[in-house]
């Protein structure tokens, strides 16, 4: 879903957390995106993490899924996301259309119980938090390194 961002009217600016991969994307809108951080082992924090948690993931895994988006990280993912979506689905009691975003060339797009993977990726349009600030318009939806 790539298109052209013109930089003159883009805006990004990325709490702690957001923009970085994996993450997902609740489609609210027509070009209106709201990102879900996916962060994992957080029961090692203290503080008050919003977003997806998955726990019990060695840093063996991460390396893996760092080199491989099919490892078995990938699989752990892709469940902990579909969790996501029933649970986002009852409290919003619609259907969503949600995107698993894995790295700049990788996403998985859920529509009602299809997986569909791609390598092109939500971009532009206005991106929100989950507290419904936006953090970014028209630009990438991650941070780049």
């Amino acid at each position: 879903m790539k298109e052209n961002i013109n930089t003159e009217t883009s805006f990004a600016s990325f709490p702690e957390h957001y923009g970085k991969f994996p993450y997902l994307l609740v489609r609210i809108s027509s070009a209106v995106y709201m990102q879900i951080p996916i962060r994992f082992n957080v029961d090692i924090y203290k503080e008050n993490f919003k977003g997806v948690e998955i726990n019990d993931i060695s840093l063996k895994l991460i390396e893996k899924y760092k080199e491989d988006k099919t490892s078995k990280l990938h699989d752990i993912i892709i469940d902990r996301t579909r969790i996501f979506k029933i649970e986002f689905e009852e409290e919003w009691k619609a259907p969503v259309r949600l995107c698993l975003v894995e790295d700049p060339e990788t996403a998985n797009y859920f529509e009602g119980r299809e997986i569909n993977p791609s390598h092109s990726i939500p971009n532009g349009g206005t991106l929100l938090n989950q507290s419904s600030k936006i953090i970014a318009m028209n630009s990438d939806h991650y941070l780049k390194e």
